[in-house]
């Protein structure tokens, strides 16, 4: 995210407000209801600076790891909602090692095995045909080429 913020964008990120609103810290997704608490404050949250940025006509960056098809779609919406062209939206999907079992262990007190599994499973998820209409999608190893 370093990269994004050197070159103007601002970065919404729905970790950090999760940790924000934690007191600094990832509220675990198992065994502990503050998640569950949490997650539509979060979300109200990330729309809500998202449109302000936009509004304000400051470059943004959405950092969500996890998105599902129906959540890019919304984003996308927003963009669109603030006349943004398919070309300016922008959905990139990381196919590097970009994360770590251990940071995830350290801030979010998830099990290697649990981070392995869910890296799994959003590296498995398609995107939908349609999505395309939406937003240009790059897949990346390297973002230097992208901002």
């Amino acid at each position: 995210m370093k990269l994004c913020r050197s070159k103007g964008y601002f970065v919404v990120s729905s970790d950090t407000i999760r940790m924000g609103l934690n007191g600094g810290e990832y509220p675990k997704q198992s065994g502990d209801n503050r998640y569950k608490a949490i997650e539509p404050l979060v979300w109200s949250l990330c729309a809500e600076s998202v449109s302000y940025f936009l509004n304000n006509s400051y470059r943004v960056i959405v950092d969500a790891m996890n998105l599902t098809d129906h959540l890019r779609e919304y984003w996308a919406k927003i963009g669109n909602s603030f006349g943004l062209s398919k070309e300016q939206i922008q959905v990139v999907i990381c196919n590097g090692d970009w994360d770590s079992a251990k940071r995830w262990v350290e801030q979010r007190g998830i099990a290697v095995d649990e981070y392995e599994e869910i890296c799994k499973r959003i590296r498995s998820t398609p995107l939908s045909v349609n999505e395309s209409s939406f937003y240009k999608v790059f897949s990346s190893d390297d973002f230097s080429g992208l901002f």
